[in-house]
């Protein structure tokens, strides 16, 4: 169940526990002007159940609120509710009426909000900000380019969205599927029948064999070789231990998370084990975190991180304002998307570019 949410009160009217006023130029009073509130509300609503009756749903503005101060302060989920339960001018930004000391909601539901406010939702509210920025705000400020003026600076760079992952090496990917599928064997064990032996994993002379190489500033390459088919080894001697398990106690025992990894654990596995064989260093769609399989290596070369792991997007800034043109986790040539970044230049501010953008020449054609 879903009611409509109220028209926002002002910010002078919002009431404090000392009755002290707010400023009303505070920025996120200033960023609360910016947002188009019923546009929000009406692409939340188209993605929220049918359901007239249950639990009456959070409003759009907390929801699309809390993503942006999430964002904005580039918290957690659970600072995000802390923060807002400590702040005033964030509790009215978020469409409160009065200053509450109560949790305003639980912090998992952080992503039932990323769920119903996608990307491409989240691309629709920025498009319609800029959008209204660039209206003319009274009649002597209207200005229609003419078909053959340019107009703006469009500025055009690729940058690298760091995920939250230790630095992947083979050896310590390896040695983390090993854990993980002795943290399975351990589980599947416990509901044999009793009396049955439990499988032999190694972990101590495997955790031995893993350190003895961590610990080295500059392992020859010999050594490394030596380390990673040890490593190869134990996991594979693990996968075979979970699958002989998985057939006697069956699937449902694991948790949805335990199979999951251990989908990908597998596929680390081939990989490793190929660019063992094969003395190689690369492979395709190579994974790099087991929590987080679908990050990439997106080669920089960059002084002292010539590597950078992570979301690569490549954006445009014209004005001040930014547009997110492409996001991926595999590496891209973003030179390819100029002159698609020049058209939705035209579409969005109705004229091409005037000047040229960072290295890239810009063009009309």
């Amino acid at each position: 169940m879903y009611q409509h949410n109220s028209r926002q009160l002002e910010i002078e009217d919002f009431k404090t526990p000392f009755r002290t006023p707010l400023d009303s130029n505070n920025r996120w009073v200033r960023l609360a002007a910016l947002i188009p509130w019923d546009f929000v509300e009406e692409q939340y609503q188209k993605r929220l159940g049918r359901a007239r009756e249950g639990k009456r749903a959070y409003s759009s503005r907390l929801a699309f609120g809390a993503l942006i101060i999430k964002e904005r302060l580039r918290l957690t989920d659970e600072e995000t509710v802390a923060m807002i339960m400590e702040n005033h001018y964030l509790q009215w930004f978020i469409g409160f009426q009065e200053f509450q000391i109560e949790a305003p909601f639980n912090d998992s539901l952080m992503t039932h909000f990323r769920k119903r406010l996608p990307a491409k939702v989240i691309k629709k509210i920025n498009d319609r900000i800029v959008q209204a920025q660039k209206e003319p705000k009274s009649d002597d400020d209207e200005s229609e380019p003419g078909a053959g003026d340019n107009k703006g600076q469009l500025i055009v760079d690729a940058t690298v969205a760091p995920a939250d992952i230790t630095f992947p090496t083979d050896l310590k990917l390896l040695n983390k599927s090993r854990e993980l599928l002795e943290g399975m064997v351990d589980t599947l064990h416990a509901e044999r029948t009793a009396g049955q032996k439990k499988p032999r994993t190694y972990r101590k002379e495997a955790r031995r064999a893993f350190l003895s190489i961590q610990k080295k500033r500059q392992p020859g390459w010999k050594k490394l070789r030596r380390a990673m088919r040890k490593q190869l080894g134990y996991v594979r001697r693990d996968l075979g231990h979970v699958d002989k398990l998985l057939d006697e106690a069956g699937f449902g025992i694991m948790s949805n998370d335990q199979h999951r990894k251990l989908i990908v654990i597998r596929e680390v596995y081939r990989q490793q084990q190929e660019m063992y064989d094969e003395r190689k260093h690369t492979i395709d769609s190579r994974i790099i975190s087991i929590s987080q399989p679908h990050v990439r290596s997106i080669k920089r070369n960059k002084t002292g991180a010539k590597w950078e792991f992570g979301a690569k997007v490549s954006v445009g800034i014209v004005d001040g304002f930014t547009t997110i043109y492409r996001i991926g986790w595999d590496n891209f040539n973003e030179s390819l998307d100029l002159q698609g970044q020049i058209r939705e230049h035209h579409r969005t501010h109705g004229c091409w570019p005037e000047k040229k953008s960072q290295n890239l020449c810009v063009s009309r054609r």
